[in-house]
C-alpha cells in the first residue's frame, strides 16, 4: 500500500504540479518495464535512464524518484537498507501526526514495524495494522 499513489490524504493541494509531473515519470518507467523488462529511459525515451545495480564504491545503486523540488529523479550510489530507511524517516518532519503515523505504517507493516517506536511517534494502539508489535 504506497501512499504516494492513493494519493489525497498524504499531500498538501500545492504541490500537485510536482506530484503530478513525478507520477508521469513513475507510470512511464513502470510502462516501459511492463513491455521491455528494463526501465531505461522510460516509455518515450526522455527520462534519465535507470541503471542497474553497480558494485563497488562510487557505482549507481538505485534510483530515486523525486520531484524537482526534491532534487529530482537521480541515480544514487548510496545503499538503503531497512536500518537506513527508517533512520530518515525518523528523522523526517510531518505537520501533522495523522500522516506520520499513516506512513510509518504503509511503509514498514509488512517488515520493520516496532510496535514502541510506532507508539512512540504518538500513534495509537488501535491503528497498528495485523501482525504489527514485531521488531526487527
Amino acid at each position: 500500500n504506497i501512499g504516494f499513489i492513493r494519493g489525497g490524504e498524504l499531500y498538501d493541494p500545492a504541490t500537485n504540479p510536482g506530484r503530478d509531473q513525478l507520477s508521469s515519470a513513475m507510470m512511464s518507467y513502470w510502462a516501459n518495464f511492463a513491455y521491455t523488462g528494463n526501465p531505461g529511459r522510460g516509455r518515450d525515451g526522455s527520462l534519465l535512464e535507470w541503471q542497474a545495480w553497480q558494485n563497488g564504491d562510487g557505482a549507481p545503486k538505485m534510483v530515486i524518484l523525486d520531484s524537482d523540488a526534491g532534487g529530482g529523479v537521480r541515480m544514487s550510489a548510496d545503499e538503503m537498507t531497512l536500518a537506513s530507511l527508517k533512520a530518515e524517516f525518523l528523522a523526517e518532519t510531518f505537520d501533522d501526526v495523522g500522516n506520520r503515523c499513516l506512513s510509518y505504517r504503509n511503509t514498514f507493516s509488512g517488515r520493520g514495524f516496532d510496535r514502541d517506536e510506532y507508539l512512540g511517534l504518538g500513534c495509537s494502539l488501535d491503528s497498528i495494522p495485523d501482525g504489527g508489535g514485531d521488531s526487527d
